[in-house]
């Protein structure tokens, strides 16, 4: 399982310097829903800081007196 900043222009989406690997599944078969609900929780639980009250950088090189960011999470399953 990986991230990547959708912040970016779409084009630079998958390269591999915008990815982040968050987790693997070991094989060889599929892990059940319950399994991987329970492993998408723990980097939800992660998450939620950035979404409900933001996360404040001190200084950006855009904004030089500082910046709230938040974070939204959003799913999409691919099989290869």
């Amino acid at each position: 399982m990986y991230m990547v900043c959708l912040n970016l222009p779409p084009d630079p989406w998958y390269l591999p310097k915008n990815m982040y690997l968050v987790g693997v599944i070991p094989g060889p078969t599929k892990p059940s829903t319950n399994q991987v609900n329970h492993f998408l929780k723990l980097l939800v639980d992660d998450l939620l800081p950035f979404w409900n009250s933001g996360v404040t950088f001190l200084h950006t090189a855009k904004y030089s007196d500082g910046h709230v960011i938040r974070i939204a999470l959003n799913q999409l399953f691919a099989t290869l």
